[in-house]
């Protein structure tokens, strides 16, 4: 009996208890392309872009390697990727308009946490929807330059179809209360997008992104 209770106790007090605790957090940051180069066919190859989001989901804690995020995420890009074309206009190199592609991803992750300490780092894993639009600007050059030949050019907008990608990244929790803690993160999109017109073609649109944010206990 002595035996029975001495295994049972051992067994109780190794047990972990796991917490689920709500939580919130937002985010800048700034990212670049990494498209096809069929995607835009301009003469820039890359572009930055600003993007912002929220996370918000359960953080499961008290486990043996540290702890487990369930979050829901929308990242939205509050400056969109802006590519720049160029033409032989009058036998000079000149800009001719500017495309801008804009990105927002909603969409579910898990964050799996090491440690329980001041730096808690983490690699994180997610997928869902990405929907967008691309606009083209034409400039005053262009403009000019094609009413001399006696037409008239309109700046287009256009939406992508939306579109089902990946994500990937990794970074670190650094805890400044009970409740509030800053995260930092590098996030790489996977996903190919094809403009909502006939006869357009899906291309590959990944992006990388640096995400700095704090976060809550809700």
């Amino acid at each position: 009996m002595k035996r029975f209770s001495l295994i049972f106790t051992i067994f109780l007090f190794s047990q972990t208890i796991i917490f689920s605790q709500p939580s919130l957090g937002v985010f800048v940051g700034y990212g670049a392309s990494s498209f096809d180069d069929n995607f835009i066919g301009s003469s820039s190859t890359s572009a930055g872009y600003l993007p912002v989001g929220v996370q918000v989901g359960y953080n499961l804690t008290g486990l043996a390697f540290g702890s487990l995020s369930f979050l829901a995420e929308f990242d939205y890009s509050a400056v969109p990727f802006t590519f720049e074309t160029f033409g032989d206009l009058n036998g000079t190199n000149t800009k001719t308009s500017e495309i801008k592609i804009s990105q927002t991803f909603v969409g579910a992750l898990v964050k799996l946490k090491f440690g329980v300490g001041f730096f808690n780092p983490f690699i994180r894993v997610g997928g869902g929807a990405y929907l967008g639009s691309l606009k083209q600007e034409f400039t005053d050059d262009a403009r000019s330059f094609i009413q001399q030949q006696g037409q008239t050019l309109e700046d287009g907008d256009f939406s992508f179809k939306s579109a089902f990608g990946f994500n990937v990244g990794a970074g670190t929790d650094i805890r400044i209360g009970k409740v509030t803690g800053l995260f930092g993160e590098f996030v790489y999109h996977i996903v190919s997008r094809e403009l909502d017109i006939q006869g357009a073609e899906s291309n590959s649109a990944n992006n990388w992104a640096a995400h700095v944010g704090i976060q809550i206990a809700i």
